[in-house]
């Protein structure tokens, strides 16, 4: 019995009344923990002479032994995915390092999800006027839904009168006080945060004016052969152009009064979105004969023609292409050289302009004339060696009339006329050999079709330059 009450009293020390409790000084609590932890280190065979109703005193410290053991594992987990995550960020080997269940499925996701491809000019023309339609509304639909679920809109307007202004702010106002949708309109276009483009339409296309005239003058002219509503920009401007590269919707003043009327923010589709962005080349406005029929006894002119590049439905190409997950840039294999001054006073484009759309349509820019001459000694030894080109130098030059200032040096010059002379002497035109001289129409209007187009339509002004585009464009 003496035994057994020296054994209570180690392991369950008396505790104090309420009366006592609030006059505890801190130095008597102090001393109550240490001897509560002496108490914790008891002999195995202290304990096992215990009953099981004294062990309770000795389930609360085994329970904070256990919470301890769970925030040990818990950081261990971690640092484990903290690892793992660095590693993959390296793209090192995880050696050691087992892979848990999230990473196992994410590699089954990986190996059957389609990978975004960098496709070439000639896949432009692989879907039908019809699909290409459709699938830049779907992807319209995909992007309004987006931007409906945060309540936020960035919009840039282009070429608009005052009235439609006018209309503009009073829509941003309505919609921030029905819906409470805030509506932010800029100056310039922001490939990651513009919404929405606006701009008037060109009602009746030019090569479809003519048409009208003869055959009917009640008849739709915006809607081609196939059906699809082809509602042309009635300019091209910066602001349009970037919203095309960046598959942003370009929609008609139309889209603000629809808008209106149903007291929400409405889908663009049919006239409401601008399809076609203007060229000077009406050649490239034409509606093509077999971009719609896929047959397989169609006859090799007729194929020509259907691959002969178009601007008409470039904005919903790009649109598709990237509803398709496909990623498109048309410039992506040029390398362009600025020949000319781009000065301010030029009538061309501003040099800061040139450099923006060659940057966001995927061309890498030479800054000096070694840098041009030594890839086009690279392109002449793989011509040499009758290698797949994989590379298009381009002389992009401004309106400037003078050789003055060009950049043209005399090596570089040398180079040039070596490489476009000894391909047009083997029979092949100067585009094939990767060289084309060109003037400043030549960029806006690749933007506009989606294609690296030839140098045939656009003869420069700069004396030495058009020395290489006449060497060149010889049949």
């Amino acid at each position: 019995v003496k035994k057994r009450k020296s054994i209570e009293a180690l392991s369950s020390p008396p505790l104090p009344k309420c009366d006592d409790a609030a006059s505890m000084s801190s130095g008597s609590s102090k001393r109550r923990k240490s001897r509560n932890k002496e108490n914790d280190v008891t002999c195995p065979d202290v304990i096992a002479l215990l009953s099981v109703e004294d062990t309770t005193g000795l389930s609360f410290h085994k329970k904070k032994d256990s919470k301890k053991k769970k925030k040990k594992n818990v950081k261990q987990d971690v640092v484990v995915q903290t690892e793992r995550k660095s590693a993959k960020k390296r793209g090192l080997s995880k050696k050691g390092i087992p892979p848990t269940e999230e990473e196992e499925d994410e590699k089954v996701v990986t190996t059957t999800s389609p990978k975004k491809q960098k496709m070439n000019s000639s896949s432009m023309t692989t879907t039908t006027d019809v699909e290409k339609v459709q699938n830049a509304d779907a992807w319209y639909a995909q992007l309004f839904e987006n931007n409906n679920k945060n309540k936020k809109w960035c919009m840039v307007t282009s070429s608009l009168v005052d009235y439609e202004k006018e209309m503009i702010r009073h829509f941003c106002l309505e919609m921030k006080r029905s819906h409470g949708v805030s509506i932010r309109e800029t100056k310039d276009f922001q490939p990651n945060k513009t919404s929405i483009c606006i701009t008037p339409p060109l009602f009746v296309p030019p090569f479809q004016q003519q048409k009208q005239q003869k055959e009917s003058p009640n008849k739709d002219t915006n809607k081609d052969t196939t059906g699809v509503i082809d509602t042309v920009s009635k300019h091209r401007t910066m602001k349009a152009m970037r919203a095309s590269l960046a598959c942003v919707p370009i929609v008609t003043i139309n889209w603000i009064t629809s808008c209106l009327e149903e007291k929400k923010i409405v889908v663009p589709k049919g006239d409401l979105c601008i399809r076609t962005l203007p060229t000077k080349l009406d050649h490239l406005l034409k509606e093509q004969p077999n971009n719609n029929n896929k047959d397989d006894d169609d006859d090799d002119d007729d194929t020509k023609m259907s691959c002969a590049p178009t601007a008409r439905l470039g904005v919903s190409n790009y649109a598709s292409l990237r509803y398709t997950q496909q990623e498109y840039l048309p410039l992506v294999n040029a390398s362009v050289f600025l020949s000319g001054p781009w000065s301010k006073q030029s009538k061309g484009p501003k040099k800061s302009d040139a450099l923006t759309l060659l940057k966001e349509a995927g061309a890498s820019v030479l800054t000096s004339a070694g840098m041009t001459s030594k890839l086009v000694k690279e392109l002449q030894k793989q011509k040499q060696k009758k290698d797949s080109l994989q590379r298009t130098v381009v002389i992009l030059c401004d309106e400037s009339t003078t050789d003055d200032g060009c950049g043209i040096t005399g090596g570089l010059l040398k180079d040039l006329k070596a490489v476009i002379g000894s391909n047009v002497a083997s029979g092949g035109g100067g585009g094939s050999c990767g060289i084309l001289v060109v003037n400043f129409n030549w960029l806006f209007d690749c933007v506009t079709c989606g294609e690296l187009l030839g140098a045939n339509d656009y003869e420069p002004k700069i004396p030495i330059a058009k020395s290489l585009w006449e060497l060149g464009t010889k049949k």
